[in-house]
C-alpha cells in the first residue's frame, strides 16, 4: 500500500538517494551528491516549497515537490522535482504523488499546474497519460556563468544544458 505523506527533514537522506540516483540517468546524467541534494531540500523548504513523498513498505520509493506561485490570473503549481525509484516504477507510486500535487493545487484554487522535463524524458509518456500536455512553444534559455574566482575554460554547447540547469537558472 502506498501512503503519501509531507517529508519531514527524517526523510531527506533517502529524499537525497532517490536524486541521486534516478536524476544521474539519462537522458540528465546529472552528478548530484548528497551533500548538494540536502541544500538544495533545505532551501526548498526554507522557500516554502511543499516536499511529499510515497512511502511503500516503509521505505521511501518517491518524491514530488511543489512551487506554489500566483502569476497574471491566479495560483499555480509548479511540480519543482518528481522522482520514482526505478524499482517501484509501474506500482501506481508516480500517479499517488502526481494526484497529491494536483490535489494540493486544486486545494489552493490554482489555475494551472506544469512541470518541465527532458523532450528524451522516460515519464514523458506518463506525463500524456495523466493529462499533461506540451506546449511546444517554450523553449528554455541558459547561459553558464563564470563562478568567482574562476574561469570557464571550455566553450559550451546546448547540449552541455540539463532541463535541470536551465529550469534552476531562471528563477
Amino acid at each position: 500500500m502506498v501512503k503519501i505523506r509531507k517529508a519531514t527533514h527524517k526523510d531527506f537522506k533517502e529524499i537525497a538517494e532517490i536524486i541521486k540516483e534516478e536524476y544521474g540517468k539519462q537522458p540528465y546524467k546529472e552528478n548530484w551528491t548528497r551533500a548538494n541534494a540536502f541544500k538544495t531540500l533545505n532551501y526548498y523548504l526554507k522557500f516554502g516549497r511543499e516536499i511529499y513523498v510515497a512511502e511503500i513498505y516503509g521505505e521511501v520509493a518517491g518524491v514530488i515537490i511543489i512551487q506554489n506561485e500566483y502569476y497574471n490570473k491566479g495560483p499555480q503549481s509548479y511540480i519543482e522535482e518528481f522522482a520514482v525509484l526505478s524499482k517501484f516504477q509501474g506500482n501506481g507510486i508516480g500517479t499517488a504523488l502526481l494526484k497529491k500535487a494536483e490535489s494540493r493545487a486544486k486545494e489552493r484554487k490554482a489555475t494551472k499546474i506544469y512541470l518541465s522535463a527532458d523532450v528524451k524524458a522516460p515519464a514523458r509518456g506518463f506525463y500524456e497519460k495523466m493529462g499533461y500536455k506540451s506546449n511546444n512553444r517554450t523553449l528554455f534559455f541558459g547561459k553558464m556563468l563564470r563562478a568567482y574566482g574562476s574561469e570557464l575554460t571550455r566553450r559550451l554547447r546546448a547540449e552541455d544544458f540539463s532541463i535541470e540547469d536551465l529550469r534552476r537558472g531562471f528563477r
